[in-house]
């Protein structure tokens, strides 16, 4: 089976000259020049440094154009890619390091003292692990090998002949994820599964703008050197990349709102985006609309997906966004392919009928093969059959199929013994008609720009449901006290009376992580330790 390096190199085929890799408004590299860079680093890799199919490379960079061509290199040659977090603190690289079995770590110049500390916790070079300073003299010399050297002038099908074959079931990325836990496991992604995930953002691969890296065969613009808020970077990017796409977490996209509600060239800019592909959390109804006015209805992308299985599980195409209704848009539409069945399960993995909640559950070939050396927790993830258990509680429509998420299963709220999903529907046995949950009913109020919704521990009733709120910029403190009764009328109004908040508290912002995600665990956490100063208070029911 060829590899995914072979997407890279066919793209070369038909659009060598065409823009691959762009740094601010310059184009960096062409996709024929992508393509032979890729294909010279994994010789010298091979021949220099002694990597071969299926050895681990890890990956510690910024947002820097040399990405591209090491990913690419690394599976041109049969290698697996182990991105890590630039984040990281120099132990939990080493811990990475360790689990992953790299033989190798790239490290851009801004990482390579944090990485090099990383190395020597993990046991030095007598580790097997070599790093590989990006940027430096000794990268230049990666490209300069005899082996490299002699694919100089070399055509894009010749490259394509070097690609190192890799079985179908042979890991292509290793991705460490926490998700809420705190532990990491390290989901694998097979060469097989990894070829489903470039088709699954819907949208053609030639068009692609950072800030995210964008999935395989796609293009990508980088702004190196320059960090500045997301809409300046567009503003800034746009109108040399007409007709891009970008990737988008919510949070994001609400930033980009604003920032174009407050400045009328932001919003010329944003003409020239094609294409918004949103993931990576909850996407609210209220901003869903919000966009689509901006945007239009026709250039709104949703996908739903985890490491386990990265953007592949349901999507909702520019196609069904234009008039859609409101069960519609609060869904996440259907299984992107016939590759790809979804279910929702019950507590022991049985299937549950349609507008039933339960445990949304996947499986297909872009579901990961496992977690790297953990066979305990890729047991618990597994229901038999080959079901991965996504953690997501959700419905399936009775009539349209389409996949509606309710909320994360562990943030479930068990009041006096009711169970609670922030993100619940209030209307059965008809949610499709008024599906409305706690979170989107506050959100409607103007003074609330952000909101997640947590239980956090109750002395009568075990959990009480508390609503973490940041407002608008510029809200006084006094003003945000004589909301809360407007707030309290308006979930009285449109949920049942033991599903409203106790407690608004309010923030100057979410706890999140690096994407734009809630951490719904720190918050639980900041929200319990302000209540435990407090005397509890006895609740209605």
């Amino acid at each position: 089976m060829r590899n995914l390096a072979g997407l890279l190199h066919r793209r070369a085929q038909m659009a060598a000259s065409a823009p691959a890799v762009g740094v601010g408004n310059r184009v960096h590299q062409s996709f024929g020049q992508l393509s032979l860079r890729s294909a010279q680093l994994a010789e010298t890799l091979r021949s220099e440094h002694g990597l071969s199919a299926g050895d681990t490379v890890a990956l510690m960079m910024h947002n820097v154009p040399a990405f591209f061509e090491v990913f690419w290199g690394c599976l041109h040659a049969g290698l697996t890619v182990a991105p890590l977090n630039a984040k990281l603190h120099a132990k939990e690289i080493a811990f990475c390091l360790g689990r992953s079995s790299a033989r190798a770590v790239f490290a851009d110049g801004k990482l390579q003292s944090t990485v090099e500390d990383a190395v020597e916790q993990a046991g030095g070079t007598s580790s097997g692990v070599s790093l590989l300073r990006v940027g430096d003299e000794q990268y230049a010399s990666l490209f300069e090998s005899d082996a490299a050297r002699a694919l100089e002038g070399a055509p894009a099908h010749a490259l394509l002949d070097r690609v190192a074959a890799v079985e179908a079931g042979s890991p292509a990325w290793l991705f460490f994820t926490s998700g809420t836990t705190g532990m990491y496991h390290i989901p694998h992604l097979a060469a097989g599964a990894c070829n489903v995930v470039p088709a699954s953002a819907a949208f053609d691969p030639s068009e692609a703008l950072g800030p995210a890296p964008p999935p395989p065969g796609a293009g990508g613009a980088s702004r190196e050197g320059r960090a500045s808020p997301l809409p300046q970077v567009l503003h800034e990017l746009l109108p040399r990349w007409a007709g891009a796409c970008t990737f988008l977490a919510p949070t994001m996209l609400h930033r980009l709102c604003e920032a174009d509600a407050a400045s009328r060239a932001s919003g010329e800019a944003l003409e020239h985006l094609r294409t918004v592909v949103v993931g990576g959390g909850p996407l609210h109804v209220d901003l869903l609309r919000r966009a689509m006015g901006r945007f239009g209805e026709d250039r709104i992308v949703q996908v739903y997906g985890m490491g386990e299985c990265p953007m592949t599980i349901a999507h909702l195409g520019r196609q069904w966004h234009r008039g859609a209704d409101e069960a519609l848009l609060r869904s996440v539409g259907w299984p992107f392919s016939h590759e790809v069945e979804v279910m929702v399960a019950g507590e022991q993995g049985e299937r549950l009928p349609h507008g039933s909640i339960g445990e949304v559950c996947v499986r297909g070939s872009p579901v990961m093969s496992g977690y790297l050396g953990d066979e305990e927790a890729t047991r618990r993830t597994f229901f038999p059959g080959g079901w991965l258990r996504t953690g997501d509680s959700g419905r399936l429509d009775p009539t349209r199929g389409c996949l509606t998420l309710e909320d994360r299963i562990k943030d479930m709220i068990i009041r006096g013994g009711s169970n609670i999903y922030p993100r619940e529907a209030t209307a059965r046995p008809h949610p499709p008609r008024t599906a409305r949950d706690v979170e989107e009913v506050l959100l409607t109020h103007e003074a609330v720009s952000e909101v997640a919704v947590v239980g956090v521990p109750h002395l009568e009733w075990g959990e009480e449901v508390a609503a973490a709120l940041v407002p608008p910029p510029g809200t006084r403190r006094e003003a945000r006290e004589a909301l809360e009764a407007e707030l309290d009328e308006l979930c009285l109004a449109s949920l049942a009376r033991f599903k409203r908040p106790r407690a608004y508290h309010w923030l100057d912002e979410l706890p999140k992580n690096s994407t734009g995600k809630v951490l719904k665990r720190e918050l639980r956490e900041l929200l319990a330790e302000k209540a435990a100063g407090e005397e509890p208070a006895a609740a209605a029911a």
